[in-house]
């Protein structure tokens, strides 16, 4: 009988049968103790990816049996080909790809696969598919406990009926009995195998599931490549399965009712059945949820996204404040701008940290730059009612160009070209058009004292000091995502957008800078209370220098580079 552990493959080479102990991925090939220590020892195998052979056999069969060489030319893939979507060697790419404009080297296509959005997303998706096969399956168990409530109901009604007529409708009511039990049966027997088929998709998903753990544990990156394509056929069909569900009326919830008859006078007027039984579809008592409009389209990117756990800050310059600052911002030239409420005053401040000039501005709180005009526009609002207005500064003239007054306080402030947009207390989030200065609410946010904006290319990000939220929208204001995490993000105050969408948010409880993917779902802690950094308020992500500025309540402001590893 053969073993199911592979053979040595050099031990085999050698006309020498060996059990191997290690895998090499690079190699392809299994190794014994023997030849595995040459193989780590040998110049050209030292920095081979090795694995025990126990874990190598966790990997499904279907990766193992990945050729990590063309099958063709039996040589190492070289390039990938975006056009084709396919692994080349260098034969193939002479032979077939010599028109090819869209190729990459394959080590960089392949070394982040892990870490790929398209690559979270199918575990996503097998995760969402298999919640909402559970959430079904849940809610049907739930529509057969509610049709035998409904049954118990309706055969007390029957009781009731039944005493006020003689014993000649005790037959019927026993028809009526088998009738309705009937239809349980049945009904019952329709949904039961419906679950079992859901079971059956489940079962998959969840051996999908724990593939992929093994996979992102064990596999090679060429595997873990390869194999993703695999997976999005067997998760577009799960995905088809859960999308035909909703098109369908299996997903209706099932009801029994009945017409039963009302109490009896007179026995001439006995009708010769109590009543009818019958099922009537209700509406959808669960939804297929959905985290992307279209779950096909789960496709290898032709540009790697890095995930925010690859965002790095670090501590290059301390600038002390006047007092406590509320507004900052970073300009292009690599000036900052400090705004000071309680001294009524918004300071330029040159790179190396000295003072370039000043401006009185009441109550100056938010700052936000217009690069179309090489403009700040700066909001208004400090204790017991003080401002009202918003102020546009002319950095060349270096003077005050014009106020808007809105008639309320304001903080929270961002602007995009011509548009204006900033956070009226206890009202909403507006804009103003700078070119006829109209004004419209784009979302609407009661009772709240602290929201502050920011805006990248068509999106809208603005933090909820009392509710604890980060939220995404469109320019219209329709929320597009949500992040809420108390634990991580408390009070949150100061927000900022970096060129990749993602956002920068000071937490003020927490005293901490967390960033947020540009998607909502995942994020990290920048920065965390220490003996010199502590009470953060405003934050800014200077999209020109690549810098991260954070004023806080102590009199001190820090400059940060940011850096992808």
């Amino acid at each position: 009988m053969a073993s199911s552990v592979p053979s040595c493959g050099v031990c085999e080479y050698r006309h020498i049968f060996k059990l191997a102990s290690i895998w090499c991925s690079d190699c392809n090939e299994g190794l014994c103790v023997n030849c595995n220590e040459h193989h780590e020892m040998s110049k050209a195998t030292r920095k081979h990816r090795t694995l025990s052979m126990s874990d190598y056999q966790k990997l499904p069969s279907y990766i193992r049996n990945i050729n990590q060489t063309c099958s063709e030319h039996d040589e190492s893939y070289q390039i990938y080909c975006n056009d084709h979507e396919c692994a080349c060697c260098s034969k193939c790419i002479v032979e077939e790809h010599a028109k090819c404009q869209n190729i990459a080297n394959f080590d960089d296509v392949v070394k982040h696969t892990k870490s790929l959005i398209a690559f979270i997303e199918i575990q996503e998706t097998l995760n969402e598919v298999a919640e909402n096969i559970q959430r079904i399956r849940k809610d049907k168990k739930n529509n057969m406990k509610a049709i035998s409530k409904k049954r118990k109901r309706i055969e007390s009604e029957i009781q009731q009926v039944r005493e006020n007529i003689n014993q000649y409708l005790d037959k019927l009511r026993d028809n009526f009995r088998i009738e309705l039990n009937n239809i349980e049966r049945k009904e019952n027997r329709k949904i039961n195998q419906f679950i079992n088929a859901l079971d059956e998709h489940k079962c998959k998903l969840t051996e999908h599931q724990k593939n992929i753990t093994y996979i992102k544990q064990y596999a090679s990156d060429l595997q873990s490549f390869l194999a993703m394509k695999q997976l999005e056929g067997d998760v577009d069909e799960k995905c088809q399965f859960i999308e035909s569900l909703s098109e369908s009326d299996v997903l209706n919830r099932v009801e029994i009712k009945c017409n039963i008859s009302s109490s009896l006078t007179d026995i001439a007027n006995i009708v010769p059945v109590f009543g009818k039984v019958y099922i009537e579809s209700a509406s959808k008592s669960v939804m297929i949820t959905k985290k992307k409009q279209q779950q096909a389209q789960l496709v290898l990117p032709r540009a790697l996204s890095l995930p925010v756990e690859s965002i790095q800050v670090e501590l290059q310059q301390t600038i002390e404040s006047k007092s406590h600052v509320r507004g900052c911002c970073i300009l292009p030239d690599g000036r900052f701008v400090l705004t000071y409420p309680d001294l009524n005053k918004v300071e330029i401040v040159k790179e190396d940290g000295s003072a370039d000039f000043s401006l009185n501005v009441t109550a100056a709180y938010g700052v936000a730059y217009n690069d179309a005009d090489n403009t700040l526009a700066i909001s208004s609002w400090w204790f017991n009612g003080v401002g009202d207005q918003i102020t546009i500064i002319d950095l060349t003239q270096r003077k005050v160009k014009k106020t808007f007054s809105l008639g309320g306080q304001t903080t929270g402030i961002a602007t995009t070209n011509k548009t204006l947009l900033y956070y009226k207390t206890n009202k909403a989030i507006q804009a103003i058009d700078l070119s006829n200065e109209s004004t419209s609410d784009i979302v609407p946010k009661n009772k709240e004292s602290f929201v502050n904006v920011a805006i990248c290319n068509d999106k809208i990000y603005y933090s909820s000091y009392e509710y604890d939220t980060v939220e995404c929208c469109d320019l219209k204001g329709t929320p597009i995502w949500t992040f809420k995490n108390e634990s991580v993000l408390s009070y949150p105050s100061g927000i900022s957008v970096d060129n990749d969408g993602n956002v920068f948010v000071v937490g003020h409880e927490t005293q901490n800078v967390v960033v947020i993917s540009s998607d909502g779902r995942t994020h990290q802690e920048l920065l965390t209370l220490s003996e010199n950094f502590r009470s953060p308020w405003s934050i800014n992500f200077g999209r020109a220098t690549n810098q991260l500025l954070v004023a806080t309540y102590h009199k001190k402001s820090y400059l940060f580079t940011v850096s992808r590893n």
